[in-house]
């Protein structure tokens, strides 16, 4: 069991470090959904209130 958890977290490392080194994709958010990894906003959507 212990073993499958720490290849599950090498494969999360992996990935992030493959996004990271492709770039940043940046995208107009609309709304407070979080991103996919790899996308940033480059506006501050509003998020509920009254």
């Amino acid at each position: 069991m212990l073993k499958n958890i720490s290849n599950l977290g090498s494969i999360l490392n992996k990935s992030e470090q493959k996004s990271i080194q492709g770039g940043w994709t940046y995208v107009m958010c609309t709304n407070c959904n979080p991103l996919p990894p790899g996308y940033i906003c480059m506006n501050k959507p509003y998020c509920g209130g009254v």
